[in-house]
């Protein structure tokens, strides 16, 4: 079968995945060997016994010379003590096989969860790592999928892989048993054994795209039940309910069918490996027959001890046939798992080494152009303008001009494709981000909560421990206090998955309250009051008001009663600045402004 590149470089990352553990996959390995070892110690004994009570233990004829030792250490004792001697062997030797046989199990175990964790702690760091518009273009499913659930199969598949050596070393010594009881016989098992492997290949290859189809639809599986879940409140108030329903039972039903088809193609091999192991038991024995020719006495010191080896090795080829087709099947998870982790293929903002210093200067916009990456269609095009520092500067247009991209740019979720944006003087990829960032509040229009409590949903991201009157104060001034204070447990109020058991206002004003606890230097306001009434708008107002002193606010909105007090207003349409300058100077010139806010009204 040729590999193909893919395989090749899959494989080449698995094993620099196992590499850090390569110590105790060697100890795993001796252990599996010792076990595989006393099992045949255990068998050898059986087969001493077997062939002493047909041959006299002084015929070296008639004895097998590897096993010869086990004859000369019951030699000298009469038969009652080589029984009691040779059930000691016998039960030592499998008492020793299995605790080897534990500890290769238990390792396996402990090796596979450190890949686990390793697996998934490297997906997480990606997945933070990797910019904005990644996410935006993925299903939040699907990455937590590939990221949690497929690292599940990857263990399985790890652990197959695993018992497969175990079960390899295991028939190792059984061959060499074979071998040493019979060299013909077991020429000819080997020839039966290479058609059995044959076929046995043939029909596992058939397993691959099957496999690869499951992983599939488990994927979409996972990430439509996600996204049902996620988007339950759309569903429920269209009335969608039962389509939606039908929709995931095909799904569900089209999955369960491919698992039913990949499951029982795999329970196939157990009765096809029975049925072409007896076919080859038969002429094994028809050979036997013709090579010692009706001999009772090397059929039984030889075959019959061939036999009971040969029915040994049966069930362990049966586990590496089956181990060989649960790799094939699991395979395709290890493939689409390493998908998400390649870089190549994914955009990543580079971290600058230059501290932030602190907003001096304004901030300078020069000839940026920006497009998205799944798009062709330019949001911003050669934008110029400059916020001063200290001030509030608006920015306004109708929706798509752009508003929302100059905050991300700001934020550096994302680079201009042309362009640069100079914070202080200074180009912003040149900045270290985390020190940037110390120095930013935001409050956008889609405001994120965690599952967590009220009070340490405000203090997210500080780093610091902050006293009872600071957190209310920051509250009070959002005009969330009041609401807060109303909750079952006040502040410790748990505020379920996206904060849900809180409104859209009420959601927003902690938002606002975390970015007053924060006391950034540069404030972001992106339709930040767009769903508030107007009673909570006029507090949120002041609030900002008071905030704004001395600090560089920046404004996304679209409603312009929420900007009439700003020092400077930039007026975007289709991605360019047409208008710049302070409110009132824009409305008397009856341009683009004055069309905006005679809207407005």
């Amino acid at each position: 079968m040729q590999i193909r590149p893919d395989f090749k470089a899959e494989s080449r990352i698995l094993a620099e995945t196992v590499r850090p553990y390569a110590g105790y996959f060697l100890l795993l390995i001796v252990g599996a060997f010792l076990s595989a070892l006393f099992d045949g110690i255990s068998i050898g004994t059986l087969v001493v016994f077997l062939n002493n009570s047909q041959a006299p233990p002084d015929d070296p004829g008639q004895q097998i010379a590897f096993l010869a030792w086990i004859g000369r250490i019951l030699a000298p004792y009469g038969f009652e003590t080589q029984l009691l001697l040779g059930i000691g062997l016998v039960v030592g030797a499998i008492l020793l096989k299995n605790v080897f046989l534990t500890l290769a199990g238990k390792l396996s175990r402990r090796i596979t969860s450190w890949i686990v964790i390793d697996l998934r702690s490297t997906a997480v760091k990606l997945l933070l790592e990797v910019s904005i518009g990644f996410h935006r273009r993925s299903k939040t499913g699907d990455l937590v999928t590939r990221a949690v659930e497929f690292t599940v199969y990857i263990q399985a598949l790890i652990q197959y892989m695993v018992t497969l050596i175990i079960d390899l070393l295991t028939f190792l010594v059984l061959f060499l048993l074979l071998l040493l009881l019979s060299w013909q016989l077991t020429l000819v098992t080997v020839c039966l054994g290479l058609l059995l492997g044959l076929a046995l290949s043939k029909y596992t290859r058939r397993l691959k795209p099957l496999g690869k189809q499951l992983a599939l639809q488990n994927r979409d599986l996972y990430a439509t039940m996600y996204e049902s879940l996620n988007g339950i409140e759309l569903i429920k108030s269209f009335g969608q309910e039962k389509p939606r329903e039908r929709s995931l039972r095909n799904i569900i039903s089209r999955q369960q069918e491919q698992v039913y088809r990949l499951q029982f193609r795999t329970f196939l091999i157990h009765p096809f490996t029975e049925v072409l192991g007896i076919l080859g038991l038969g002429g094994l024995m028809a050979v036997a027959l013709l090579l010692y020719e009706m001999n009772t006495h090397l059929l039984l010191t030889r075959l019959v001890p061939f036999l009971y080896i040969l029915n040994r090795c049966i069930p362990v080829l049966k586990s590496i046939n089956l181990g060989k087709a649960e790799i094939v099947n699991h395979w395709p998870y290890l493939s689409m798992f390493y998908d998400l982790l390649r870089r190549d293929d994914k955009e990543f903002i580079l971290n600058g080494r230059e501290t932030f210093p602190g907003l001096r200067k304004g901030i300078r916009f020069q000839d940026v152009t920006f497009t998205y990456r799944d798009t062709s269609q330019q949001v911003l095009n050669q934008a110029n303008f400059y916020i001063p520092a200290g001030k509030t500067t608006a920015i306004v247009g109708e929706s798509g001009a752009g508003k929302s991209t100059i905050a991300s740019l700001l934020l550096r979720f994302f680079d201009p494709t042309e362009g640069q944006i100079l914070i202080g003087g200074t180009p912003l990829p040149q900045l270290d981000l985390t020190s940037y960032y110390r120095r930013i509040g935001v409050v956008s229009q889609d405001t994120f909560l965690f599952n967590d409590t009220v009070r340490n949903n405000l203090m997210y991201g500080l780093g610091q421990e902050l006293s009872e009157n600071e957190i209310r104060s920051a509250a009070e001034k959002a005009g969330a206090h009041e609401f807060i204070t109303a909750l079952p447990q006040g502040y410790d109020t748990l505020l379920g998955e996206r904060g849900m058991k809180l409104s859209g206002g009420q959601r927003q004003r902690i938002s606002i309250a975390r970015t007053i606890l924060r006391d950034p230097e540069i404030l972001i306001l992106d339709e930040a009051t767009s769903s508030l009434d107007m009673k909570t708008e006029q507090l949120i107002h002041q609030a900002v008001f008071a905030l704004s002193r001395n600090r560089t606010v920046i404004i996304i909105a679209h409603r312009l009663s929420t900007v009439k007090d700003a020092d400077q207003i930039i007026v975007l349409k289709d991605g360019r600045v047409i208008e710049s300058g302070k409110p009132a100077e824009l409305y008397h010139q009856k341009g683009a402004y004055y069309r905006l806010a005679n809207t407005d009204h």
